[in-house]
């Protein structure tokens, strides 16, 4: 999946102030008419690498902005000195450019300039559960901005936004009854995103540049069979996944708060549900292809879904590792997450301990010499995620043996969202 390219929307900012008693040079040379213009650009990628033979990004919603709502205040009361609302929903948008005034109380720049706080959302009708956001308007006599409907908004309260439903990759081809995930396509989901940043607005002030970071995390998983011999690999009993939470803050933060009542999808011998005896609440990422122990072939048969078909090289992914060539994608769609600031540790006895994300892989392999319903009994690894913040990319490759008696090899590649195919990568 593509992810270069460079997604931005242009704000001309419109910044008027009327003569006071600050000498005649604080104004500035805004021009005859008392304005001064800020060109205002939001990014959603970098471009460095874009003509690197990397693919392009078309096609990759995960980029495109649909609708921007940007609050601005004044850094020295906190009052509101600018909005703007745009809804783009109707175009895949890479370049678009409008007016945004802003009223200070002062009516005007001193010469070391005047501090402004933006608060930027984009895409907010995909972050489930958001409350309503409320609107302003200019009034041109006193030249402030006036809160509509009764509704306002405080800079503590944009930052503390949460929403409680993921947006998900749409089916684009494949039967979405069918529980082998083999052939499938899908596309990726239009993202929430947001940004905070303090600017100091000067009379001399003419471009901005303004970072948008998603507010969900993402993963992709990937397999190889490994082991000495020949033989089948399914992942016909399903992947799970553990430990979510139930809210994302829309304003990505480095460490969000989550008591553990807020910490959903807790592994429970209470917790089965009809897709797997085995789950025990778990979220399914690959599905069962038969909900209890197989007893007869027409059984076995449907757990004979999701085959692994790629041999691992023996060798562990480096910067160099492009997934779908050396592993198999599976599902072969993103699936996203809400940031999770803990990190599991594997226990023998119990386990997984800690609220951090971990998936429990239920799998099974026949050698070529094996035969019969004895063979079909499903081996289970659990693989525990990184601490996941927003905006970050987390790749799992998996090189589960034939044997099932060896252990699953695990690599996580790590990388910041905003970065190209090959960011800066740790490896665990």
């Amino acid at each position: 999946m593509s992810m270069n390219g460079l997604k931005y929307i242009c704000l001309a900012c419109i910044i008027p102030f009327l003569p006071s008693c600050i000498q005649e040079e604080h104004t500035g040379d805004a021009g005859d008419d008392g304005r001064v213009t800020v060109s205002l650009t939001f990014t959603t990628r970098t471009e460095e690498g874009a003509d690197e033979g990397m693919e392009s990004d078309e096609g990759n919603n995960e980029n495109l902005i649909r609708t921007v709502r940007v609050y601005v205040f004044d850094g020295s009361d906190g009052s509101l000195t600018g909005y703007h609302h745009a809804d783009l929903s109707d175009k895949n948008v890479t370049e678009k450019s409008f007016n945004i005034r802003l009223g200070f109380s002062r009516h005007t720049i001193p010469a070391d300039g005047h501090t402004c706080l933006f608060y930027a959302i984009a895409n907010e009708g995909s972050a489930e559960g958001l409350k309503s956001l409320p609107a302003a308007v200019y009034d041109s006599e006193t030249g402030r901005y006036v809160w509509t409907d009764d509704k306002e908004i405080t800079q503590r309260e944009l930052l503390e936004l949460t929403f409680s439903g993921l947006p998900e990759s749409k089916l684009t081809e494949g039967d979405p009854a069918a529980k082998d995930e083999t052939g499938k396509k899908y596309s990726s989901s239009i993202l929430p995103m947001a940004v905070k940043q303090e600017v100091v607005i000067t009379k001399e002030t003419e471009n901005l540049t303004l970072p948008l970071r998603r507010s969900v995390g993402k993963m992709e998983l990937y397999f190889a069979k490994g082991g000495i011999g020949e033989g089948d690999l399914y992942i016909g009993r399903g992947v799970y996944l553990y430990n979510i939470p139930t809210k994302g803050y829309l304003f990505p933060q480095d460490a969000p708060a989550l008591e553990s009542s807020e910490i959903a999808h807790r592994e429970s011998d209470k917790g089965d549900t009809s897709d797997s005896p085995y789950q025990k609440n778990g979220l399914p990422i690959l599905r069962c292809g038969f909900e209890d122990t197989p007893s007869n072939p027409d059984e076995i048969a449907q757990l004979h879904i999701n085959k692994i078909t790629r041999r691992w090289n023996n060798k562990a992914p480096d910067d160099n590792t492009d997934g779908k060539k050396e592993y198999q994608w599976l599902p072969g769609k993103a699936v996203y997450l809400f940031a999770n600031p803990y990190k599991s540790d594997k226990n023998v006895a119990s386990g997984v301990e800690g609220d951090g994300y971990y998936m429990k892989i239920l799998h099974h392999s026949h050698e070529n010499s094996d035969t019969g319903a004895d063979k079909e009994e499903s081996h289970m690894d659990y693989v525990t995620l990184p601490a996941v913040k927003p905006n970050m990319f987390v790749k799992v490759f998996l090189v589960i043996p034939l044997d099932g008696y060896t252990a699953t090899r695990t690599w996580w590649k790590v990388g910041d969202w905003t970065e190209v195919e090959n960011p800066g990568i740790s490896f665990d």
